[in-house]
């Protein structure tokens, strides 16, 4: 299943979308999402979603106005005629759902999809879905926008909801299978120290990466908090604490080249859950250690106690001894 989506930044795009849905005659009804009006009546269906926008949307550049996002079946699923105007409209309610529970939407099927073969255009037939999305909720200026990992889970959820409902068998396999999706995914899930190799090969790292650098190098070589500080120091690094954040400071040479003190938080080179860790491993150790100490110790009175036991007795069989005589 491929689903795609394209942000608009003009109102105008509500009656040129409307207009490229339902330029076929030979289409299946349309259908409307959380609107009230009719979607026969495409004016007002237009004239809807632009007062939405009109009356309610935050105007600022750049900002998005609507969208227009298409969902289409695999072309197995196509030949196979497993996909039907009510099928797909499902799709796309469970879509909105999932997408856009407070938007205002116009949802068009499409029969047939134009390809170029040998420079001649043709239509071939492959069902799929339009939806016209309004960049606001309703009746609120409260954009509609998903983070990149949220909109990945939508596509997944759908296309699992397919699979299952309709039996659409390949629709979980291709949701996300595009070539450039797949080498984004795995580049995502690299590991740090991959992405770090990359991204400062042949590039002078910045003061932050460098700061961390040296963080992580001196807590490696640390096997305590006061060792922690010295190797600090010779770095020419203090570690202070500032209420609970702890920061660096470290004297440094800026665009004027004068010497300021720079401060860096843990949190912001990303090594605080590190240092963390190696205080909790460091205190940890400590208690260890104090606790061995005063085990020794104890052990110790025990056998000086003992000791003076033993000679207070010694001394009373003596007493005892000299009385009898």
């Amino acid at each position: 299943m491929i689903i795609e989506t394209k942000s608009h930044h003009s109102p105008i795009m509500f009656n040129k979308l409307a207009q490229y849905f339902t330029k076929d005659h030979e289409l299946p009804a349309p259908e409307v999402y959380n609107m009230l009006a009719t979607p026969e009546n495409l004016q007002t269906v237009i004239e809807e979603q632009r007062l939405n926008y009109q009356n309610y949307s935050t105007k600022r550049k750049g900002g998005i106005v609507c969208s227009h996002e298409i969902i289409c079946p695999t072309l197995a699923d196509a030949k196979a005629n497993k996909i039907t105007p009510e099928i797909l409209y499902d799709l796309g309610r469970e879509y909105l759902e999932l997408r856009a529970p407070n938007a205002k939407a116009f949802l068009q099927v499409h029969n047939n999809v134009t390809v170029y073969q040998q420079g001649k255009k043709t239509e071939v037939y492959r069902p799929h879905l339009h939806i016209s999305i309004t960049g606001n909720q309703i009746a609120s200026s409260k954009q509609i926008s998903l983070r990149k990992a949220e909109y990945a889970e939508v596509r997944t959820k759908i296309a699992l909801y397919a699979m299952e409902k309709h039996q659409l068998e390949q629709a979980y396999n291709c949701s996300l299978n595009t070539s450039k999706e797949l080498s984004k995914e795995k580049n995502y899930r690299r590991s740090s120290e991959v992405r770090w190799q990359q991204r400062t090969e042949g590039k002078k790292i910045s003061r932050k990466e460098e700061m961390a650098l040296i963080f992580n190098k001196v807590l490696e070589n640390s096997k305590s908090l006061t060792e922690m500080n010295k190797n600090l120091l010779a770095n020419d690094i203090e570690l202070l604490q500032r209420g609970n954040t702890p920061v660096l400071l470290r004297m440094e040479r800026n665009k004027k080249n004068e010497l300021s003190l720079k401060r860096y938080r843990l949190k912001t080179l990303g090594v605080l859950s590190t240092y963390n860790q190696k205080q909790a491993e460091w205190e940890k150790e400590i208690t260890l250690k104090s606790t061995q100490q005063n085990r020794k110790i104890r052990l110790q009175l025990i056998r000086e106690k003992e000791e003076l036991n033993l000679e207070k007795n010694r001394e009373n069989r003596g007493h005892e001894r000299h009385h009898q005589r």
